[in-house]
């Protein structure tokens, strides 16, 4: 589970905000994000409906298993 999240991290770069920025926006600590998005934690589903609807993308494109 340690492989970084690639959908996750291009749709917040695509947004063109800084990952922080994105982790306030959801309310969700900075430390917790980066281990969201390395795949050392998976995101409840609370975080994943914020994230889906912050970078506007479905959640199943989001945190799909490659």
């Amino acid at each position: 589970m340690s492989k970084l999240n690639i959908k996750l991290y291009q749709a917040c770069i695509a947004k063109d905000l800084k990952l922080f920025e994105i982790a306030k926006i959801a309310g969700i600590e900075n430390s917790r994000f980066s281990k969201i998005l390395n795949g050392k934690l998976t995101a409840t589903i609370e975080e994943r409906r914020k994230l889906s609807k912050i970078l506007k993308v479905a959640q199943k494109n989001l945190f799909m298993k490659e």
